[in-house]
């Protein structure tokens, strides 16, 4: 079987593109992780999940492209893209996550707050029917 230097080289590209991909998926699990404050369990979790799906998505990459091959720069450009990724927009998608949990944890305190006060009186009025004090 012969091979063209243009399918090694659309071979890598594609390889570029998945190691984007990796990234994203990896993005999500931060996401998780800086949500339950990266507790041990969620970690492990989390690591064993993305390297499933990072082998995964290797291996029907080199089914698809290369005969089932893995190759060393399908590999190599698989982590070139979640490098570049990962030290570009890595650093901003980690400020704008943590800012976005914050501000959500934020808000949901000042709605239980405000739910808080809107229920304290009806329930107070209905402790007696809740409790079976009057009767």
């Amino acid at each position: 079987m012969q091979y063209y230097s243009t399918e090694y080289s659309t071979v890598f590209l594609y390889s570029l593109l998945s190691g984007v991909i990796l990234y994203l998926i990896y993005a999500v699990f931060e996401f998780v992780r800086i949500f339950f404050k990266n507790s041990r369990a969620v970690c492990i979790t989390a690591d064993i999940l993305f390297m499933t799906v990072a082998s995964l998505v290797t291996f029907i990459l080199s089914l698809a492209l290369n005969n089932g091959r893995v190759r060393l720069f399908t590999c190599m450009g698989e982590l070139m893209g979640f490098f570049v990724m990962l030290f570009t927009v890595g650093r901003v998608t980690k400020r704008v996550f943590t800012y976005v949990l914050i501000k959500t944890k934020k808000m949901c305190c000042i709605i239980l707050k405000f739910f808080k006060k809107v229920t304290v009186k009806p329930l107070k009025k209905l402790q007696g029917l809740l409790y079976n004090k009057n009767g």
